[in-house]
């Protein structure tokens, strides 16, 4: 038996509906706008960490979805922040390269800077060192030849 199909019987809402489509609602947790910045001192000797791991996630999860490089995911959190009023700080382009950079020794391989973080399209999907595995050496060979 097949359905009936539906049939608008108020334009005006319908049509509210279909703005409402495109909206988009954002919230951050207590708890992440709460633990946005490291308070814990570090063991290590190196310079510590000014943004805590659920900040870095959140930031990720906001490139990753919407697919954005980091300069427009820095744009786009600093609207964010102040659309919703919020006391934290976003990270920069340095900021984040460092955070990345001591990210990538802890896991154990050596970070190599390739440039600016808009640069870093070479490593996505597609790029041009995606996805090989390199020496440091080659990698920096790799890229002079692009």
């Amino acid at each position: 038996m097949s359905q009936k199909p539906y049939r608008v019987r108020n334009w005006s809402d319908y049509k509210k509906s279909l703005v409402k489509r495109g909206s988009i609602t954002f919230w951050f947790s207590e708890e992440a706008i709460k633990n946005w910045h490291k308070v814990e001192l570090t063991v290590k000797r190196s310079k510590p960490q000014q943004y805590s791991d659920i900040a870095i996630e959140t930031l990720l999860l906001i490139k990753s979805v919407f697919k954005l490089d980091f300069r427009k995911l820095q744009g786009f959190a600093e609207s964010l922040r102040e659309l919703m009023s919020l006391e934290i700080n976003i990270p920069s382009d340095p900021v984040a390269k460092s955070i990345v950079a001591e990210l990538v020794s802890d896991a154990g391989f050596v970070p190599v800077d390739i440039g600016t973080l808009a640069e870093s399209a070479v490593l996505d999907p597609g790029g041009v060192l995606f996805p090989h595995l390199f020496t440091p050496a080659d990698m920096k060979l790799a890229l002079k030849r692009r």
